[in-house]
């Protein structure tokens, strides 16, 4: 299976790609923080939607949402069940991480966090670190009522771990 990662949307399927994306992550909104079409429609615009592609199907995505000049959240990072275990979201991260500016980012799964932190030279951080380095964007982004019904159920659940990009300390490698 040939994956593709970009930032660009074919013109032609734009619109469908990005009402996908909004359906999936509301029908998903226990684990996603639902966007609007046109808040996706400006980050694929400002290439903040990061697409991946198998063929010519979607097979998942996420969003790179700034929080200060050299600091953005990777958000919103799904992969579609059956694209699942096939490398999707390696290829996604990788993507990412070509950025000019360092990436933070929230996962509940200790082996991700692991597996990034050994294989692509990120270091974990606790959430007091995130708040400091993000001059409070982190938390404040977070503070309308939907985001934070969002919030409160991934927290009933389970404790967020967190990690940034640093593009200095590479020690692994993407294959």
């Amino acid at each position: 299976m040939a994956l593709r990662a970009t930032t660009e949307c074919p013109p032609h399927s734009t619109n469908a790609i990005v009402e996908e994306i909004v359906r999936v992550t509301n029908d998903h909104s226990d684990e996603l923080t639902p966007r609007s079409a046109e808040t996706l429609m400006q980050l694929l615009a400002e290439q903040r939607l990061c697409l991946i592609f198998s063929g010519e199907v979607l097979a998942g995505w996420a969003v790179i949402e700034p929080l200060t000049k050299r600091l953005s959240e990777l958000g919103m990072a799904y992969v579609k069940p059956e694209f699942r275990g096939v490398g999707v979201l390696r290829e996604l991260l990788q993507l990412t991480a070509m950025r000019s500016e360092r990436i933070v980012y929230a996962t509940y799964s200790r082996e991700l966090l692991d597996y990034s932190v050994a294989s692509w030279g990120c270091t974990e951080l606790k959430l007091w670190q995130v708040v400091l380095l993000s001059r409070g964007k982190f938390i404040t982004k977070r503070l309308d009522r939907k985001t934070r019904a969002t919030v409160r159920a991934h927290l009933d659940k389970r404790k967020p771990l967190f990690a940034i990009t640093d593009r200095n300390r590479v020690v692994g490698t993407w294959q």
